[in-house]
């Protein structure tokens, strides 16, 4: 990766750990924008994926529903890892149907 981006992506990911979760939410829309910009990388999607296990019930929503874009704009179906972190996702009552409709697509 280019400077640039290393220096976007180190940015961002500041800001998934930051202690208010709508910041974590915006962060994690900020990396499906850069998916737009350059390529996925792997450490790009493992933030998203990392923020499955949030606190937080909306920001892992926002996880869930970016692990989803980036596998998609990645063009090739998701790894079994991904695939188990996100139907770890179908326990959360307020997750399954996001959860359930993402592994439909990713898999």
């Amino acid at each position: 990766p280019g400077d640039a981006e290393e220096e976007v992506r180190l940015g961002v990911e500041r800001r998934l750990d930051h202690q208010d979760p709508n910041i974590r939410r915006m962060a994690l829309d900020e990396l499906v924008r850069l998916a737009d910009r350059w390529p996925v990388l792997d450490e790009t999607l493992n933030l998203a994926l990392g923020r499955l296990e949030d606190a937080n019930m909306y920001v892992r929503k926002a996880a869930l529903e970016a692990t989803e874009s980036l596998v998609l704009k990645r063009g090739r179906k998701a790894s079994h890892h991904v695939l188990n972190l996100i139907a770890g996702q179908l326990t959360d009552d307020a997750l399954c149907g996001p959860a359930l409709e993402a592994l439909a697509r990713v898999g």
